[in-house]
C-alpha cells in the first residue's frame, strides 16, 4: 500500500538551526521525482517561502499560526487538496515552524482518513550545533523535537570542536537512543540516508540501552518486557487515557510486547497523543522491550503506569 500512498517528510528543529537550507538539499536530491511542499510560519507574511527552492505553484503556505494547533483545519484542507489532485505528487516535505510540535503534527498522519493517502516516511529534526545547549535549555519545544525525530542532522558541525561535536552527538543519543544522529554542514543530507532510517526502519530490533550520567529533564527509560505478557485491551485503553493526560510529559513510547492469545511480537509506538499497537510481520528473534522518552520522568512511575496492563494468568501459565 506504501507505493500508492504520499511520502510524507516532516523538518522540525531549533529556529535558524537550517531547515530551510536541509529543505532545498532534499527537494534537489528528490528532483526527478515530483515534489510539493507545505511552509508554516508565523505571522502574516512568509519569509521562508521565498526561500524554498521549488516552482511557486508547488508550495502552500500556512502563516495564520502553528501548523500543529491553530492550523488544523487548513492542514487537513491542504492535505485534501493534494490528496485529490489529478495526478497527486509522490512526495510531501513539511518544514514546521521552529516552534512547532512535531509530536501533534506527526499525529494528523496517524488518523485513518490521512494515513489511507499519506506515509510518514522520516521525522528529520535538524539542530544547530552551535547553538544546541541554549536551545534546549531555553526552547521548551526542543526537548520535544529531538524525542519525535528519527534522524537528527547536526548541523554546522564545522563551527564547533571535534570534541564537542562528539560529546553533542552523545548527549542527543541520550535523550534519543531510537534516532540518528548526522554531523553535518550546510544542511547536507542524501538520500540514501533517508533511506535507511524511515519511520518504520528495524534499528529497534538492534537497540541496546545507553547510560545516561547528565542531570536532564528530558530522558529516556528502557523497560525489560522478556517475561511480561500484555492484555491488549487493557494496554490500549491505560496508554490511551496516560497520553491524554500526560501529553507534555510523555513525548514517545516505541519497542515491542508480548500480546496474550497472539504468537507474534506487537510493535507499541506513540506520536503524539496518537497510540497504535500492531502485529510484527518479521521473522527476526527480538526480546521485548519499550523505550519511553520524555520530561520529568521517574522508572518507578513508568514501570507502575505499564503494570497496570499485565495480563498476570498469562505471564502464570
Amino acid at each position: 500500500m506504501d507505493t500508492k500512498r504520499i511520502n510524507v517528510f516532516i523538518l522540525t528543529g531549533f529556529l535558524g538551526a537550517g531547515k530551510t537550507t536541509v529543505l532545498n538539499n532534499l527537494l534537489q536530491q528528490y528532483a526527478r521525482e515530483n515534489n510539493m511542499v507545505i511552509e508554516n510560519e508565523f505571522g502574516a507574511a512568509s519569509v521562508d517561502g521565498g526561500l524554498v527552492n521549488v516552482r511557486q505553484d508547488r508550495v502552500f503556505e500556512l502563516n495564520n499560526g502553528c501548523i500543529c494547533c491553530s492550523l488544523g483545519e487548513e492542514l487537513y484542507s491542504v492535505l485534501r487538496e493534494i490528496a485529490q489532485m489529478p495526478t497527486p505528487p509522490e512526495n510531501v516535505f513539511i518544514e514546521a515552524s521552529g516552534l512547532a510540535d512535531p509530536g501533534a503534527l506527526a499525529s494528523v498522519f496517524v488518523m485513518e482518513t490521512v494515513s489511507e493517502y499519506f506515509v510518514v516516511k522520516s521525522v528529520i529534526g535538524i539542530v544547530d550545533a552551535v547553538l544546541f545547549e541554549d536551545s534546549l535549555v531555553e526552547v521548551p519545544e526542543a526537548g520535544r523535537q529531538l524525542a519525535i525525530a528519527d534522524l537528527i542532522v547536526l548541523n554546522k558541525e564545522a563551527m564547533v570542536a571535534k570534541d564537542y561535536t562528539h560529546s553533542l552527538v552523545q548527549r542527543i543519543k541520550r535523550i534519543n537512543p531510537l534516532s540518528v544522529v548526522y554531523p553535518t554542514n550546510y544542511g547536507n543530507i542524501s538520500t540514501e540516508l533517508l533511506a535507511q532510517h524511515f519511520t518504520e526502519a528495524p534499528q529497534l530490533l538492534t537497540y541496546k540501552e545507553t547510560q545516561s550520567h547528565e542531570h536532564s529533564d528530558v530522558k529516556s527509560i528502557l523497560l525489560d518486557f522478556k517475561e511480561v505478557v500484555f492484555d491488549l485491551g487493557r494496554l490500549r485503553s491505560i496508554l490511551t487515557v496516560s497520553l491524554f493526560l500526560h501529553y507534555h510529559q510523555i513525548y514517545r513510547i516505541k519497542g515491542y510486547v508480548h500480546i496474550n492469545g497472539s504468537k507474534r511480537l506487537h510493535l507499541v509506538q506513540s506520536v503524539g497523543q496518537q497510540l497504535s499497537i500492531s502485529p510484527v510481520h518479521r521473522n527476526e528473534v527480538q526480546d521485548p522491550f519499550l523505550v519511553v522518552i520524555g520530561k520529568g520522568l521517574t522508572r518507578k512511575g513508568i514501570e507502575k503506569l505499564f503494570s497496570k496492563g499485565f495480563d498476570h494468568e498469562a505471564m502464570v501459565k
